[in-house]
């Protein structure tokens, strides 16, 4: 067998495992999201832990969404922020939004008003207007702090 046959058989061969890979990931995220939709949350958590845990920053957002929420599993803001957090670190504009409310906030952080705003920040970057509005009623909330001094 030439060199230029191994080649092209390896990457024929690399492709088709991608292929498969991708495609049972994507299975397990939809069929995680069709239970979702039906409200069977322990089974889209079941599904989605995985996925996350292996990196997939859709299933870790919606992770983060139940655990905030309390969708099928006790509400848990740490367990929340940690989800988001790991999506927004990925670039998902959703959980970076939401990375920004937990700090806003503080639900499972401390409140922190410039972590706050560094998510909202690339939230908006990515077209969120909310993270916008986020942002100015931070910095209204600081100046009026500010003049009350």
């Amino acid at each position: 067998m030439s060199i230029r046959q191994l080649t092209i058989l390896l990457v024929f061969t690399s492709l088709i495992i991608f292929s498969v890979v991708s495609k049972v990931f994507f299975n397990d995220f939809q069929n995680g999201w069709d239970a979702y939709v039906k409200k069977d949350y322990k089974i889209a958590y079941e599904l989605w832990l995985p996925l996350a845990e292996k990196g997939n920053s859709k299933a870790q957002f919606f992770l983060g969404f139940m655990h905030d929420l309390g969708f099928g599993i006790p509400e848990n803001d740490k367990e929340a922020v940690k989800w988001y957090r790991l999506a927004a670190e990925q670039g998902d504009s959703r959980a970076q939004l939401f990375t920004g409310f937990m700090h806003d906030f503080g639900q499972g952080v401390l409140e922190n008003d410039q972590e706050a705003v560094k998510w909202y920040q690339l939230s908006a970057e990515q077209g969120y207007a909310e993270a916008e509005e986020n942002i100015s009623k931070i910095e209204k909330k600081s100046t009026l702090q500010a003049l009350q001094i």
